[in-house]
């Protein structure tokens, strides 16, 4: 930080100047609180023989208090790899239900909760112990310092107030009028708005004491680094795969699927909810680059491993979607490099070649890596893939049938097509407020009994239309568009959860917890962000960089 900066910054976060005994107590007080309830629920997963379980809150504890440690108590990066890149197994230390009928044909059992919320509610509770101090009249700061200031908070409030609409009225719905849903069923779709509300909390805590822009930042490079870590995963759980079970379609660790259908499937992930989520890191990658100040290299690096996780997991909107955002800057860097020497014309045809050039290289490449992506190379160059006339290879990789030609590379299109039209049907019975929370399970049957995948719809949007109705899309999504909209100075920003929104329509990725807490945590940096031009803390402190490298010296200010 130049020394221009410090004058106008205090050297110390503001959270750091809370009186120091109070602290003490209250992280003591939390840290006995929680330590005694992990340890029962451990006591009993060990009672019940679910040792798999017990053993996985090992490397879960190490992993938050490391993390505590290693960012001196960013509680933002510890609840977003809480919930990220935390052990699977570990989440069955709580209670869990069923969603769906015992005759489904896809039956599974979905947590009431993760291990990874009793993160988010401690962290919620210590940031508003200390949040409380830092208001306090007795706190005093830096002469050349001001208090820092509330955002403004009332399209949070707004939305909040919407959240909490949406997690109780569609539990009164499917308990009175709905599909058959069990109660417990009932009660587990409201976690999801709820848990949205939490983070958004923990977000307004964090700004309060510690700026906007470093939570953005933090949040940004955590993000991301969880991504990659996930794609380095996947493509080693399906290395693991070929040497302990050669050939196989299948293979599962402790009874935890790792690999299905030649794709991996990380427990808690699967394989669809993954691919859409390194999808949005790599959004997150090329159009935060510059707030979050990594170095080229360490950004392409971690773009390269995100599109090579994308690569495995076989997911083509995903992958197109991120090609996409990934050759868009490329083309427009030409263009821009180009124009002020040699005009338009030539800027343009050098920045056409180069979009050609990129494309071709990436339909042949892709089939090359995984035969799934024939589909999306012109059949003027399939025939010329090298791989093209392996039969073996082929018939193991195949992306469609050999008599029918469907596609066999997970969900087909006409299954999906059968989804959507389950979905809407159900959506109709009643258009306005839904058959309530988890209705899809009991009530698919009878619009398709021959539905094969029928764990969800496969499209975000229409689940919720048909759980929700209207009333529920609008209350979700109303606030941000509308906020989008009024404000797109974030377009930067608003770009990373509108990608996610567009993925609903291929799965549902805000019903996922892991998933889904991305997304909230970014609506709400989004919907706190400082007015332009305003006065606002930005202060570094020796929480907020812990993963800096050469950062640039921060201003006071309103948003870039």
């Amino acid at each position: 930080m130049s020394s221009a900066s410090s004058e106008l910054l205090p050297a110390e976060p503001f959270a750091s100047q809370r009186p120091a005994a109070r602290s003490m107590y209250c992280s003591a007080l939390v840290a006995v609180a929680g330590s005694f309830m992990i340890s029962v629920l451990v006591a009993r997963a060990a009672v019940a023989g679910e040792f798999a379980v017990a053993l996985a809150v090992l490397p879960y504890l190490m992993l938050v208090l490391g993390l505590w440690w290693l960012t001196h108590g960013n509680v933002v990066v510890v609840v977003l790899a809480a919930y990220l890149v935390g052990p699977a197994p570990a989440d069955n230390l709580l209670p869990q239900v069923f969603i769906f009928p015992h005759t489904d044909y896809a039956l599974r059992a979905r947590d009431m909760f993760f291990l990874a919320d009793l993160v988010l509610l401690f962290a919620v509770l210590m940031l508003a112990w200390q949040s409380r101090f830092v208001t306090s009249r007795f706190v005093s700061f830096p002469e050349n310092s001001a208090a820092p200031t509330m955002p403004d908070l009332r399209w949070l409030a707004w939305w909040c107030g919407s959240l909490a609409v949406l997690a109780v009225y569609p539990v009164l719905t499917g308990i009175w009028w709905g599909a058959g849903q069990s109660v417990s069923a009932a009660l587990q779709g409201a976690t999801m708005p709820l848990r949205a509300v939490i983070i958004a909390g923990l977000v307004v805590l964090w700004v309060r004491l510690h700026g906007w822009e470093a939570t953005v930042r933090d949040t940004a490079r955590t993000v991301i680094v969880a991504g990659a870590l996930l794609a380095v995963a996947a493509v080693a759980a399906l290395l693991i795969a070929q040497v302990l079970a050669p050939g196989q379609p299948q293979f599962f660790a402790f009874g935890y699927p790792l690999v299905v259908d030649h794709r991996p499937a990380l427990p808690g992930w699967g394989n669809n909810i993954l691919s859409n989520y390194l999808c949005v890191c790599v959004v997150a990658a090329v159009l935060l680059r510059q707030h979050i100040r990594w170095p080229r290299g360490g950004t392409l690096v971690a773009i390269a491993m995100l599109l090579l996780g994308l690569v495995f997991t076989e997911s083509r909107v995903a992958m197109l979607v991120s090609l996409i955002v990934v050759f868009t800057p490329i083309v427009i860097g030409v263009l821009r490099r180009i124009r002020p020497r040699r005009g338009a014309l030539p800027a343009i045809a050098a920045a056409s070649s180069v979009a050609v050039l990129l494309c071709v290289v990436t339909a042949v490449a892709l089939p090359i890596l995984n035969p799934r992506f024939n589909t999306l190379t012109p059949g003027v160059l399939a025939h010329q893939l090298p791989r093209a006339s392996d039969p073996n290879y082929a018939t193991q990789h195949r992306s469609s049938g050999p008599e029918s030609g469907a596609d066999v590379g997970g969900e087909s299109f006409s299954t999906r097509g059968g989804l959507v039209q389950a979905a809407t049907a159900i959506w109709q019975r009643a258009p306005i407020v839904g058959s309530g929370w988890n209705s899809w399970g009991w009530a698919k049957s009878e619009e398709n009994p021959r539905l094969v995948v029928a764990v969800d719809p496969h499209n975000g949007l229409l689940w919720l239309l048909a759980e929700t109705g209207a009333l529920g899309v609008l209350l979700l999504y109303a606030i941000p568009i509308a906020l989008a909209v009024r404000r797109p100075r974030l377009a930067w920003l608003w770009a990373v959860p509108a990608v996610a929104t567009l993925l609903e329509l291929v799965n549902p990725n805000v019903r996922n917890g892991h998933f889904a807490v991305v997304v909230w945590v970014l609506v709400t940096l989004a919907m706190t962000a400082p007015r332009a031009g305003s006065s606002h803390d930005m202060a570094f402190s020796s929480h907020a960089v812990w993963a800096k490298v050469n950062p640039a010296p921060e201003t006071p200010g309103g948003v870039r």
